[in-house]
C-alpha cells in the first residue's frame, strides 16, 4: 500500500466509525520501509458537507490526518466545524465543485501524489469524469448486499478500458484490474 491517502465519498463513510487503512503486520512494515506513515491521509469527498466530524472516529483521531473535500458553501461549514481539529484539513473545489481543482490542492498544498480510491460511485464517477483515475480495480461479489446491480459509475462518459487482470475465485468473487484510456 504505498498511496500518500485513501479517499472515499461521504456515503462510503457512514458514520466514520472506520479508518481507511492497513491492518495486516507485513502491509503495516511496507509502509514504513517505503517511509510512508502507519496511515494514509484519509480524504473524505462530500458536496453537501453532512459529515459525523463530532462523533466518528476518523475525524477524531489526532494521528490520522483527515482531508474533506468539498464545494465552496459546504466547505466553509466543515471548516467552521472542524476548527478545533488541527489535524482536519478542508479543501474547497469551489462553486460548481470541480474535483480536479481539488486534486491539485491536494498535489501542491499536501504533496498527495498517489491517492487509492475505494468506493463510493458518486465518488468514482467525479474522479472518472475529472480525467483523474489511470487503473480501475473491480472486484464484484455473487454475495447480494447493498442495493443489487448498483453500477460503479453513473456517468455519461465512461472511457475505455484496457482489461489487465481477470481473476475469479472458485466461490464467483470477481477481481478484475483496468486500465483507463481517455
Amino acid at each position: 500500500m504505498a498511496a500518500d491517502a485513501v479517499l472515499a465519498g461521504a456515503t462510503t463513510i457512514g458514520d466514520g466509525r472506520g479508518v481507511l487503512s492497513v491492518w495486516h503486520p507485513a502491509l503495516v512494515s511496507l509502509r514504513r520501509t517505503l517511509g510512508k506513515p502507519r496511515h494514509p491521509i484519509q480524504i473524505v469527498m462530500t458536496t453537501r458537507g453532512e459529515l459525523p466530524i463530532d462523533d466518528g472516529l476518523l475525524f477524531n483521531v489526532p494521528e490520522i490526518p483527515v482531508v474533506i473535500l468539498s464545494s465552496g458553501r459546504s466547505a466553509a461549514r466543515l471548516a467552521e466545524r472542524s476548527r478545533s481539529r488541527p489535524w482536519i484539513t478542508v479543501i474547497s473545489t469551489g462553486e460548481p465543485p470541480d474535483v480536479r481543482r481539488g486534486a491539485e490542492q491536494l498535489r501542491a498544498e499536501l504533496g498527495i501524489e498517489r491517492v487509492s480510491a475505494i468506493g463510493g460511485r458518486s465518488a468514482a464517477t467525479a474522479l472518472i469524469d475529472a480525467g483523474l483515475v489511470s487503473d480501475l480495480y473491480l472486484t464484484t461479489s455473487p454475495i447480494r448486499a447493498g442495493v443489487p446491480d448498483t453500477p460503479f459509475y453513473t456517468g455519461t462518459h465512461l472511457p475505455r478500458g484496457g482489461l489487465v487482470v481477470h481473476k475469479q475465485t472458485s466461490k464467483g468473487v470477481v477481481f478484475e484490474h483496468f486500465v483507463l484510456q481517455y
